[in-house]
């Protein structure tokens, strides 16, 4: 599996936040308090987190300052097969769509 991209709305630091990803190995760097961790929660939230069922982790991850809900948008390819991942945290819902062939 590989991540293409990732939007962030209102997940913790930030308010709206465009991620892609490369291929091979990526890194994440930078300053203490940039979003590093806030990064890697991101992802695996996409990854392994049911909107349904994240009531606790809603709250901890909206974003500062602010008490709505947060949701991540991400692209990703399985083999040949492309995908869009829509995670809406505030409603408690996921949609997956198969993605036309991507060169």
């Amino acid at each position: 599996m590989k991540i293409n991209k990732l939007q962030l709305q209102n997940f913790k630091r930030f308010e709206n936040k465009q991620l892609a990803f490369s291929d091979g190995l990526n890194v994440i760097y930078g300053e203490n308090e940039k979003g590093k961790s806030t990064i890697i929660d991101a992802i695996l939230a996409f990854l392994f987190t049911d909107p349904a069922t994240a009531s606790k982790m809603s709250v901890k991850n909206s974003t500062w300052n602010k008490s709505t809900g947060y949701k991540i948008d991400g692209e990703f390819a399985i083999a040949d097969e492309h995908y869009k991942l829509i995670k809406d945290f505030q409603n408690k819902k996921a949609v997956l769509t198969k993605q036309g062939i991507k060169r």
